[in-house]
């Protein structure tokens, strides 16, 4: 993430669906307990047992090339030191640190949950990776 922008006035209202990427990962970044279930995109494709995951894991090739970034610097640091696989294991990792989630994503991910179901019971694990330093766009893109 660009870290040269100021944050934001904290009365800033959330950018629309339409607004330009950058603006809307800059609202995320300074807004990590205003997250909701809705906002997290795509986050549920990054979890163990996901069919992303593990047509990722098919390509080691992929997973082991070191990260490139993006023009708009919507990715933090920390994502772009690791390559695919080191990031897949951190998300994993960090699974099993809040009780039970591994098995209710594992259940979710068996019986085909749509996201939006999924993403209620991954908040805490969103959450949990921002402050460990990951960018909105990092888990969500």
């Amino acid at each position: 993430m660009n870290t040269e922008q100021a944050p934001l006035d904290n009365s800033e209202q959330k950018p629309g669906r339409n607004a330009p990427l950058d603006a809307m990962s800059r609202w995320y970044e300074h807004r990590i307990d205003e997250i909701v279930p809705k906002d997290l995109n795509n986050f549920h494709l990054w979890m163990p047992f996901s069919k992303y995951v593990e047509q990722f894991n098919a390509f080691p090739d992929i997973l082991d090339k070191p990260r490139i970034m993006d023009s708009l610097h919507l990715h933090s640091s920390k994502w772009a030191a690791q390559t695919g696989r080191q990031f897949i294991q951190t998300i994993s990792d960090a699974v099993d640190t809040i009780p039970g989630l591994r098995e209710r994503i594992e259940e979710m991910q068996k019986r085909g949950a749509q996201p939006q179901e999924q993403h209620s019971h991954l908040i805490e694990l969103y959450k949990l990776l921002r402050r460990q330093g990951y960018s909105h766009y990092d888990l969500v893109a």
